[in-house]
This record gives C-alpha cells, structure tokens and sequence, in this order.
C-alpha cells in the first residue's frame, strides 16, 4: 500500500474518531445535519478501507 493511502486512512480515522469527542467537549453544537452526515462518513471511511 502507498505512504499516501496510509496517511489519508490515518488521518481521516483519527478525524473519525476526535470528532464526538469535540462535541462532547462543547468546541461544536451538535446539530441534526452532524447526526445524519457522521453515520455517512463512518460507513464511506469503512468501505474505503476496506477496498484497500
């Protein structure tokens, strides 16, 4: 696998990942758009993955 996919997948988990935990923390409102879009990403970062 090339460097690049390997950061993008990194990157893009730990994004994933910081994203709740900065609602939580109070940095964004958590909004009906974020509860319908974040689902999306976690199933396309998931199905990306697992294409590699």
């Amino acid at each position: 696998m090339d460097k690049s996919k390997k950061i993008l997948i990194v990157v893009g988990g730990v994004m994933l990942l910081l994203a709740p935990l900065g609602m939580f923390a109070g940095i964004f409102a958590p909004t009906f758009q974020y509860f319908i879009v974040y689902p999306v990403a976690i199933s396309l970062f998931l199905y990306l993955t697992k294409q590699l």
